[in-house]
């Protein structure tokens, strides 16, 4: 949900940044048929850790800053280390797995998903 948001009020090439409240309003919109329900509930509820990542980080799509150093910085935080970070990613080579988990990533799904793991994958961090 964070990367859905984070790509919701960014510019893109495609299109401009949408305002917090527009974005806000899209995933409500989209609850329970483009988005797991309780995936929405988690998102909404710790929405003021969410907004503070966003204020903190708001370029963390610049070149530079991938994943993986966002990961170490977001779990640096004492405001934010505890919130789950699951690596959700194209990159499937060797090795990668072990970078994101000593990055600090609590799990690791490689694109295309399976769906017959994603949904238990994503339920063991639900009400952490």
């Amino acid at each position: 949900m964070a990367d859905v948001f984070d790509a919701l009020t960014s510019r893109r090439p495609y299109k401009e940044p949408f305002s917090n409240e527009k974005s806000f309003a899209i995933l409500k919109e989209a609850k329970g048929s483009h988005f797991e329900l309780q995936l929405i509930d988690i998102f909404f509820d710790r929405i003021d850790e969410i907004m503070a990542i966003q204020k903190k980080y708001m370029d963390i799509s610049l070149p530079g800053m991938d994943g993986l150093t966002a990961a170490k910085i977001i779990k640096a935080d004492d405001l934010t280390k505890k919130i789950p970070i699951i690596a959700m990613t194209a990159h499937a080579m060797k090795g990668y797995e072990d970078r994101a988990m000593e990055a600090g990533c609590n799990s690791y799904i490689t694109k295309p998903i399976n769906t017959k793991t994603f949904s238990s994958t994503i339920s063991g961090f639900i009400g952490q």
